[in-house]
């Protein structure tokens, strides 16, 4: 469903996508981005780096995604000044992650998102809370929804695929 709604933003004009270069879903979507650019596709990936050391926090097949999206990426930005900050829950340092989730919000148009709606005190949350004040387009989508899908075409795989490439363009609502 990740990469459905990302075709789908390239579909009717984004071209330009971020990620804020995190283990899961933001290097999902990076490494998708990057195979459509490299299937031929006019798409760029931008990564917004929290601090300098955030990679870090990476191991294993995640530092490798990590590593491809930050090479690959047509540009990285660094949302914090300081070559020494590393996050901490408290403190200084705590607003890093949100630092670089509303640098996101505020050079993009459009939010695409992975989130449960019970998860609104979450990083996700806070930057879809943040893109609608701005007045962002917000597409997102849940577990609960990918749940649906596979009970409703089974368990093949073959099936879930052509059930993704049916799904409803959210983007021709326009919001």
């Amino acid at each position: 469903m990740l990469n459905r709604y990302i075709e789908m933003a390239y579909d009717h004009g984004y071209t330009g996508f971020f990620s804020g270069l995190a283990t899961g879903v933001d290097l999902w979507a990076a490494g998708h981005v990057l195979d459509m650019r490299d299937s031929g596709k006019n798409i760029r990936l931008y990564g917004a780096m929290p601090f300098l050391k955030h990679a870090r926090h990476h191991r294993g097949d995640w530092l490798e995604l990590l590593r491809r999206a930050e090479y690959g990426a047509d540009s990285v930005v660094c949302t914090c000044s300081d070559p020494e900050a590393v996050y901490m829950s408290s403190g200084p340092n705590s607003s890093l992650y949100r630092d670089r989730n509303y640098f996101m919000v505020e050079h993009s148009h459009a939010v695409i998102a992975f989130m449960d709606e019970s998860a609104v005190r979450s990083g996700t949350g806070q930057t879809i809370s943040y893109a609608k004040r701005r007045g962002r387009n917000v597409y997102m989508f849940s577990l609960d929804e990918v749940h649906r899908l596979i009970d409703d075409a089974g368990t093949d795989i073959r099936s879930i695929e052509s059930a993704v490439g049916e799904m409803f363009d959210v983007f021709e609502l326009g919001f």
